[in-house]
């Protein structure tokens, strides 16, 4: 949390719940991954993941991976009628 300066260390296949309006950075090591989980309906969502592409992070060729597996996916729910 702000101002604090001890570290908060998740081991191996911890889960790390933010409650909503809680933020926290992360210094994560060469060796390490997050995964972040999302609920709610992912259309409305991706603009906030393109909004973080063009304000800070820079990263186009993550940005067109996003897009080309997004939509190929949303097209086939389609497809088969899943919404």
């Amino acid at each position: 949390m702000p101002g604090d300066f001890e570290p908060e260390v998740y081991p191996a296949g911890s889960v790390h719940h933010l409650r909503r309006g809680e933020v926290k950075q992360y210094k994560m090591e060469s060796s390490c991954f997050a995964l972040e989980y999302a609920r709610g309906w992912i259309p409305p969502m991706l603009f906030f993941g393109y909004a973080d592409t063009f304000s800070s992070t820079l990263d186009f060729p993550t940005l067109w991976a996003t897009t080309r597996v997004t939509g190929r996916e949303m097209i086939g729910n389609l497809l088969r009628f899943k919404l």
